[in-house]
């Protein structure tokens, strides 16, 4: 009888236990459906390209909200979390363009944003103030401060290297210069050749190097109609990965006589 009261009470509270999580329990049920429900109706959502597009997409909101469930489990509040963000960005190209290399940017950053989570950390620690003052004062000091260091202007003249950190790019960006149908062949030729004069010229190659360009960016005339093509098809292979839902209206027949008409 003992035994058996002994386990009845072991079964009590491993149900007490799982009550105190239901509303976790309920939430994670609703987002499997979800996550089975798109799965269904638009499965090239969990390509490898999507998914990786979605995380880089937010990577700063997943970045903010893992330090804010962490300051919310201990029961506070960190409303500060924006401006300080926005410092540990600035001084990441504030750094890259100083010349510090993109490998220790990142422990560098990590050391920057610690620092001031320990400002409201001691404030709120050892002040004992309250966690919603003391991140609405710091987020408008944090602010200013940027506001007054950079005049509010944009960190300038990063290194390429730094512009292309934490990005995966599967489709080229290119520019073009259209000219109207109809234009003179012999004005074409001359605005052809000063664009190839202009693409071998030293600037030229140094503009490409800031830009973080490729140095083979230039197509010349002859060869526009196969890259267009090309572009056109690695185009289509991007669509074709994207969700049913985002996916654009598309005619292939339409597509060859836009090809034929250029």
């Amino acid at each position: 009888m003992l035994r058996q009261a002994w386990r009845l009470t072991q079964r009590e509270q491993t149900t007490v236990k799982l009550n105190r999580y239901k509303r976790e329990f309920s939430a994670a049920l609703a987002y499997a459906v979800l996550l089975i429900a798109v799965g269904l109706v638009a499965p090239s959502f969990f390509t490898g390209t999507n998914l990786r597009d979605l995380a880089l997409n937010n990577a700063p909101v997943l970045l903010i909200s893992i330090g804010m469930t962490l300051v919310i489990l201990v029961g506070q509040i960190d409303i500060s979390v924006g401006s300080q963000f926005a410092v540990a960005s600035v001084a990441a190209g504030a750094l890259a363009k100083a010349g510090v290399p993109i490998l220790l940017l990142l422990p560098c950053l990590c050391l920057i944003g610690a620092a001031m989570g320990a400002v409201n950390g001691a404030l709120v620690g050892w002040l004992r103030l309250p966690s919603i003052i003391v991140t609405l004062a710091m987020l408008v000091a944090w602010r200013d401060a940027l506001r007054w260091t950079t005049g509010g202007e944009w960190v300038q003249n990063l290194p390429a290297n730094f512009q292309w950190f934490g990005f995966g790019q599967g489709f080229d960006q290119f520019r073009a210069i259209v000219v109207r149908a109809g234009t003179d062949p012999a004005r074409v030729k001359v605005l052809s050749d000063s664009l190839e004069k202009v693409a071998g010229s030293p600037e030229y190659r140094q503009f490409l190097k800031d830009a973080g360009a490729a140095q083979d960016s230039y197509v010349p005339a002859k060869d526009v109609a196969g890259f267009l093509q090309s572009r056109l098809e690695a185009l289509k292979r991007v669509v074709d990965e994207l969700p049913l839902h985002a996916r654009p209206l598309y005619d292939e027949g339409q597509r060859e006589v836009y090809v034929q008409q250029f």
